[in-house]
């Protein structure tokens, strides 16, 4: 654990989710396989059954309206509305396929299995501390199972630009009505959470679990972790400790 001089004891903490709190990456590969098979299943051409395809309308459909990388389930549907359009469906079809398509990968989206750890830690800390999700991603927090621990969830798109912009720790700061450096963030994305969270006067908690360099010596975390339980001893038992 490493500790900025000037760090001190938080009010309130703020989360991200994917990767923060769970391993993302094999539950999104997951549900990208069901969402392709049900693509092949609806589309009798060839090239919209290689992912490829699709790669290349996410990035056009981007290029389109650049906004969109502020909602990544806008973003989503506007891919598969364009890339079913290209396939010679009418506007009407194309529509309807890309809300089923959505609605498919949401729901394989969310079967998340949080760590049992997680959880505790999480239990722990929201007897201490307001808690607060803030998110660029689209997991839904009942549907996972974390809805009890948080007072608030802040996603982009529906509540603002996604982090790094300044947006949601604003909103949070607002929820919570406290001045930011009295909240803590934790997340692991370098640029999105700690530079987001620098910028907007929080202070920043980098889980580092492999132990990377950091990314530029502009900014740094007010605190690095390389495992969440590290919170757990540094909020509440070594305070403890201290007022013994």
């Amino acid at each position: 654990m490493y500790l900025q001089p000037n760090f001190c004891r938080p009010h309130a903490i703020s989360f991200d989710l994917d990767d923060t709190l769970y391993d993302n990456g094999p539950v999104i590969d997951a549900a990208e396989a069901v969402l392709m098979d049900w693509i092949r299943n609806q589309c009798p051409k060839g090239e919209a059954h290689d992912m490829s395809y699709w790669t290349a309308y996410k990035r056009q459909v981007q290029a389109i309206q650049p906004e969109l990388e502020h909602d990544v389930t806008l973003w989503r549907y506007e891919t598969l509305k364009a890339g079913f359009e290209a396939l010679s469906l009418n506007t009407t079809v194309s529509a309807k396929l890309a809300t089923d398509g959505v609605d498919l990968f949401l729901v394989e989206r969310n079967k998340i299995n949080v760590p049992k750890e997680t959880k505790t830690l999480l239990a722990k800390l929201s007897t201490c501390f307001p808690l607060v999700v803030i998110t660029n991603g689209n997991a839904d927090v009942e549907k996972i199972g974390l809805k009890p621990f948080f007072s608030h969830v802040l996603s982009a798109g529906i509540d603002g630009r996604a982090k790094p912009h300044g947006d949601l720790f604003q909103r949070a700061q607002t929820l919570l009505n406290m001045d930011s450096q009295c909240i803590l963030h934790v997340g692991d994305h370098w640029q999105a959470d700690i530079i987001g969270a620098n910028q907007a006067g929080f202070q920043s908690c980098w889980l580092n679990m492999d132990r990377q360099q950091q990314a530029d010596t502009l900014h740094k975390p007010t605190v690095e972790i390389s495992h969440l339980a590290e919170l757990v001893d540094l909020l509440i038992h070594q305070q403890r400790d201290a007022t013994l």
